[in-house]
């Protein structure tokens, strides 16, 4: 299973049985590259959150009230 998460957003995919097609063409080199691995997935699944400006707003909020709050302590 392979999971990827994008925590500024909530998104969450999950790929369910996955298998790798081949070994990625790999070339030593003096500089070093992308190597790329290519696979398939018999099921994926999509959550997708949102970029919701209220609730960053309101962490950035809470985060500045925290700070202020041991500054002044």
């Amino acid at each position: 299973m392979i999971v990827i998460r994008n925590k500024v957003s909530g998104d969450i995919t999950t790929a369910r049985s996955c298998a790798f097609q081949k070994q990625p063409d790999h070339a030593n080199a003096k500089v070093g590259n992308t190597v790329s691995w290519v696979f398939d997935a018999g099921k994926i699944d999509q959550l997708l959150g949102s970029f919701n400006r209220w609730n960053l707003k309101l962490r950035a909020l809470t985060t500045a009230q925290r700070n202020s709050t041991f500054s002044s302590s």
